[in-house]
């Protein structure tokens, strides 16, 4: 029997996803390892360890004038994230912990798709249970980029504090970062879950029609 390209890309989609999932699940599993193993002094004492953070910087840029005129200054700012050697285990440690924390969640989220997928590339579309899932998978996604932000902000003015001094001209400070994107995705996500469970209603509903 030929089979449709819809269904081939969906069985993509789902190969595609336990390759992530897999990857995910291997790197969450790994990270709490090497905090032990830091904790315990296994992989030895360094000067600074690398932190993952997300900042605000402004620069402050004299401006060259002409020689009968005062000089100037402007403000330079950018925003984004940044890799902070930071002394010390504990900023890395609380960046590894709110990696893990957000790992999890997305984890929570493909999975769901995962599941989701695989239903589809067994044939069964309409089914309550598919609603259920992409349900799930939009709280997940909504909930990552609620909690996201104000744990990289702490997480990020921790660093900020342990970090060595700047110089005077260069000002950093942690960024709160919300995506309405990724918010409007988990909220439709969820809208869509409604829609796909009227409609396997809809379905079994004509099914018992005779």
């Amino acid at each position: 029997m030929a089979v449709s390209s819809a269904t081939r890309l969906t069985r993509f989609i789902k190969r595609a996803l336990d390759v992530l999932a897999a990857l995910a699940i291997s790197a969450l599993v790994v990270m709490p390892i090497i905090a032990v193993l830091i904790g315990l002094g296994v992989l030895g004492d360094v000067d600074s360890r690398p932190v993952e953070t997300w900042l605000r910087v402004d620069v402050a840029e004299e401006i060259t004038m002409a020689p009968d005129e005062a000089a100037g200054q402007r403000m330079l700012r950018t925003q984004g994230p940044a890799t902070l050697q930071v002394p010390g285990n504990r900023a890395f440690m609380i960046s590894l912990l709110v990696t893990e924390i957000l790992g999890l969640i997305g984890l929570v989220a493909l999975l769901k798709f995962r599941a989701l997928f695989a239903a589809l590339s067994r044939g069964d579309s309409f089914q309550p249970a598919n609603s259920h899932l992409l349900q799930h998978a939009g709280y997940a996604l909504l909930a990552w980029h609620v909690i996201a932000p104000p744990l990289r902000f702490a997480a990020s003015q921790l660093a900020i504090a342990e970090a060595p001094a700047l110089p005077p001209e260069i000002a950093v400070y942690p960024a709160f970062q919300l995506s309405v994107g990724g918010l409007l995705t988990g909220l439709a996500v969820i809208v869509l879950a409604r829609v796909l469970h009227d409609a396997s209603a809809l379905s079994h509903e004509n099914a018992l029609t005779v």
